[in-house]
């Protein structure tokens, strides 16, 4: 038996080096006091989150609800968490756990509407596949020494229907 808390004392001796102080309150079931606390950290995150959709969400407004804007609607959002749910070594746990869940909720909005913007309307990306394509012609092909290459110097280059020509044959 005493061999046995022996190494039980060793063991705890061993692990206890190992733990160190939460952030977080941390509360075992079953206590009033404990369930409390629980219940204010997950109401705290709820609000947070709603939060920062909510933000986005005027965000989203302000920008006219046009998926030609949610191309920046991610770096926007990303300025709005560190303005606004940041959280340092000094914010208490109560706000830092707002804090998480707003930053959560501002990733959540950002998500569902790209996902409506980019997935489910895929006009957004035809729309930059055909703009890319239009870039390349202009730079590549609609240059004056573009047209001087395939005709001859005896008549002035048509830039506008060599420009077209190439834009039609891509």
């Amino acid at each position: 038996m005493k061999l046995h808390l022996l190494k039980m004392t060793a063991l705890a001796l061993v692990a206890t080096p190992g733990v160190y102080a939460l952030d977080e309150p941390q509360a075992l079931r079953g206590f009033a006091a404990n369930d409390n606390v629980l219940l204010e950290v997950e109401a705290s995150c709820e609000d947070g989150s709603k939060e920062g959709q909510k933000q986005v969400d005027q965000l989203w407004r302000k920008a006219g609800r046009d998926c030609d804007n949610a191309w920046n609607l991610k770096k926007d959002s990303r300025k709005m968490k560190e303005r606004n749910f940041r959280n340092t070594s000094r914010t208490n746990w109560r706000t830092k756990s707002y804090n998480r869940c707003a930053q959560q909720g501002v990733d959540d909005a950002v998500q569902r509407i790209e996902k409506k913007c980019f997935e489910d309307d895929s006009s957004q990306c035809t729309g930059l596949g055909e703009a890319a394509a239009k870039e390349v012609v202009m730079q590549n092909f609609c240059s004056p020494g573009f047209a001087s290459q395939h005709h001859g110097e005896e008549s002035p280059p048509n830039y506008k229907r060599e420009c077209k020509k190439a834009a039609y044959s891509i």
